[in-house]
């Protein structure tokens, strides 16, 4: 209820200030500066926390000073400059740790953990979290248990363990359902979406979406309507809905460049630089890409900048510029492989697969698609299905139609079923493997 709670705010800091009661005037400027970030007001935000920090610093209150630096670090981290967030969130928690406050250490360690994740240190991340666990289970804290639930279950999923993460997500989701917490709810619909959308459930995905989206839209949150828009962009672009992906896109662009959002704008152009390069609009993609990839090195986003040059190296194959293109995509899958993230190796490697294919190298392309199989995490079915595409395709060069039209008709199989729009792009193939079978034979 953020009216309703400005309105309390504004009158109790009114009441603090008449009375010149520093430590009260301190507090109340921790909700005001809390709420204007949930709010996506980071500017607003900032100035309440400072204002705040300078009273707590004046009174030595070691405890607001920490609360008040760990909301700073909030929002550091959501305009995408980790290393202050970073900074800000150890120099909390090390004043969390002396006043031995188990809940904002379990706060800042949580904090610091998406830190991590987001740079793509996923050890490190399990690590903050799972002391942050324990801490919020020894003091019964549902707000904070939800939270890293959520937070372990984003890992858990960046990491190809769908099982594991469904668990977390759901464990985080009831929490929040007990709780009646709405802007938290509708955050992890968000992220059980995104889950369903990796297992390539796009119906399961859409629903949870739309449900979360009505929530962030109830309560009036810019970052999390924001979010959610881009989600559903990149269900119905999978299906071929491009221009109601379109539209989801750039009203969730728009939101973010209002709240100064760096990471969000990052994705959200990689998304429409991958929309254009669908629709052969190689010149905007690029242009989208490139600021794209421009704001993701600002912010040392690691899995960012991997997404993008796997992005560029789609486009530069598809221009003919395969030097190019075999540059990009060695980069992104290098730092793939480094962060460790199998979904995103696996699609890096799908894309050398075809620029392989495209110079007429089916060895080197079978060699990478069966890689694809390998490394699979076990639910992504969209994955499994490309790879077997692209082994179809391998056969059919070496003129193994049967095998060809085994494989084809497999990765067909499941694309149908999820509903992804590469399914006509193997049916076409299907028939002029039928034609090419056909001759041969004659």
């Amino acid at each position: 209820e953020y009216a309703r709670a400005r309105d309390l705010y504004q009158e109790g800091l009114r009441a603090a200030k008449q009375m010149d009661d520093r430590e009260q005037t301190s507090r109340l400027l921790i909700g005001l500066g809390a709420l204007a970030k949930e709010q996506g007001n980071y500017e607003i935000a900032r100035d309440f926390y400072q204002e705040g920090l300078l009273l707590a610093r004046q009174m030595k209150d070691q405890e607001q000073i920490s609360l008040l630096l760990i909301g700073l670090g909030a929002l550091f981290k959501e305009q995408g400059d980790y290393t202050q967030a970073r900074e800000l969130y150890q120099e909390g928690l090390t004043l969390a740790r002396q006043l031995k406050d188990r809940e904002q250490i379990g706060t800042a360690l949580r904090s610091l953990g998406v830190v991590e994740s987001e740079q793509g240190n996923y050890e490190r991340a399990e690590a903050f979290y799972q002391e942050g666990l324990t801490l919020a289970r020894q003091l019964e804290h549902r707000d904070l248990m939800s939270n890293i639930f959520m937070s372990l279950g984003n890992l858990a999923k960046e990491r190809g363990q769908y099982s594991k993460a469904e668990s977390y997500l759901l464990e985080g989701l009831a929490l929040a359902r007990q709780m009646g917490h709405r802007e938290r709810i509708s955050v992890m619909l968000s992220n059980l979406g995104v889950l369903a959308d990796a297992r390539s459930d796009y119906a399961g995905a859409e629903a949870y979406l739309r449900e979360g989206l009505d929530l962030a839209r109830n309560v009036g949150h810019r970052e999390r309507i924001s979010l959610i828009l881009l989600n559903l962009g990149v269900i119905v672009e999978r299906q071929g809905k491009d221009q109601q992906a379109e539209f989801y896109y750039r009203e969730a662009l728009d939101l973010a460049r209002q709240l100064g959002h760096r990471e969000r704008i990052s994705l959200l152009l990689l998304n429409l630089g991958d929309l254009a390069i669908e629709q052969d609009h190689c010149e905007q993609a690029e242009v989208y890409l490139n600021e794209g990839m421009s704001l993701a090195k600002q912010i040392s986003h690691q899995e960012r900048i991997s997404d993008l040059y796997l992005r560029l190296g789609i486009m530069t194959t598809k221009q003919g510029k395969e030097d190019q293109a075999q540059e990009y995509l060695d980069e992104g899958l290098r730092i793939a492989r480094q962060i460790n993230n199998p979904l995103l190796i696996c699609t890096q490697l799908y894309a050398k697969g075809e620029l392989s294919l495209q110079k007429q190298q089916p060895g080197e392309a079978r060699y990478t698609f069966r890689e694809i199989l390998v490394l699979a995490p076990a639910d992504s079915q969209k994955v499994i299905a490309d790879a077997r595409y692209g082994l179809a395709r391998v056969a059919a060069l070496n003129q193994n139609y049967e095998e060809s039209k085994r494989l084809a008709e497999s990765s067909l199989s499941i694309l149908n079923t999820v509903g992804h729009r590469r399914a006509n792009t193997i049916r076409t193939f299907l028939k002029d493997l039928t034609t090419k079978e056909e001759n041969q034979q004659l």
